[in-house]
């Protein structure tokens, strides 16, 4: 378990931590955990922060002084109590104005700030941390400022990096940290632990999620399966040419684009398997086979390939810097023009 082996390897953990794995596994939940540990007035002979003393209240409501949360505008608007409060600490450096479009980078100026911060006293004497996510975010200039912090880190500090997509960091930065792998915890934990939240529809939900428990309970309020079984209905009918693409695009989106494009991904991926004879407990869409298998007759394989490519490609820039409304309709464009043996050789590839 993550947690015991941190615990265990408190006295020589270094300056800096990598926290690395697919989104929905709890990077954010455990480096908060961990934490409220380190900062614990009472903890240090425990497994657990006591969660009662001064220090642990305020780690609580989000108002510590010597726990610091550097994240980008988009991640911090969507990101839930303590979290959004620490993190909110370091966006005025950013000079963002209201009306302008939440940024997606981290940017130099909160990476300066921050380690300004760490490098004054801490205010309860337990020494200070800081949780940076997710990191892959840092431009090169905020990258190369706490690189130097790694390089000459603070007295009793410690650096929490958190990412879901580890090789686009800097190879200096991951170098300077102890990578803390997550994966997906066991298909039978993970069941049992979901269906006491979402109930029968637990496993269906893993499905979709890719084993992420916390984003296949996110799903769960998005109101999959139910939403998923209607957008397969769409799905059918985009083929028929009975659904106008762009309504179909409007009535999508109001799940949030990582949702849309990741459900599409997964949905081309069963495409792609059941076209090649792929059982269905393999599939994305769990229990869904009857609803795919006809889309898939007469349809090339390099094309489902490609538009497979594509999404992936897309998923890949969804920072906040797209119209992400006008990125969702080209796609559902290109699913009807593939699955009606339209435009089937003019899937441009974008990046």
């Amino acid at each position: 378990m993550l947690w015991d082996r941190l615990l265990q390897a408190n006295r020589s953990l270094p300056p800096g931590l990598l926290f690395a794995g697919p989104a929905g596994l709890g990077k954010e939940a455990l480096a908060l955990r961990l934490a409220a540990w380190r900062l614990c007035g009472s903890a240090k002979d425990s497994a657990e922060p006591c969660g009662t003393c001064q220090s642990c209240r305020l780690v609580s409501v989000g108002t510590h002084p010597d726990l610091h949360i550097v994240q980008s505008e988009v991640a911090n608007a969507a990101a839930d109590s303590p979290f959004a409060e620490l993190g909110r600490r370091y966006l005025w450096a950013e000079n963002t104005s209201r009306s302008a479009k939440p940024k997606s980078i981290i940017a130099v100026n909160p990476v300066r700030a921050l380690i300004t911060a760490l490098l004054s006293h801490a205010h309860f004497g337990h020494g200070k941390v800081a949780i940076i996510g997710p990191a892959e975010r840092m431009n090169v200039n905020s990258a190369n400022a706490l690189l130097k912090l790694l390089e000459e880190p603070a007295d009793d500090t410690l650096l929490i990096l958190l990412s879901s997509m580890p090789t686009r960091l800097m190879a200096t930065v991951r170098s300077r940290c102890m990578r803390v792998e997550f994966a997906p915890p066991a298909l039978p934990v993970a069941v049992d632990w979901l269906a006491s939240r979402v109930g029968n529809d637990a496993e269906a939900l893993l499905a979709l999620a890719g084993g992420a428990p916390l984003s296949a309970a996110a799903l769960a309020e998005y109101g999959f399966p139910g939403c998923r079984d209607k957008w397969l209905d769409d799905v059918a009918a985009l083929a028929s040419r009975t659904l106008d693409p762009l309504i179909c695009a409007t009535r999508w989106h109001q799940a949030g684009s990582a949702t849309v494009l990741g459900w599409l991904h997964g949905l081309i991926a069963d495409l792609i398997g059941l076209a090649s004879g792929a059982t269905p407990r393999r599939l994305f869409n769990l229990g869904c086979e009857s609803q795919m298998r006809p889309l898939v007759g007469g349809i090339p394989s390099a094309t489902l390939h490609e538009l497979f490519d594509t999404i992936g490609r897309r998923r890949r820039i969804l920072d906040g810097s797209v119209d992400e409304r006008l990125l969702i309709e080209d796609i559902v464009i290109k699913l009807r023009e593939t699955l009606t043996g339209c435009g089937q050789n003019t899937i441009q590839s974008v990046g």
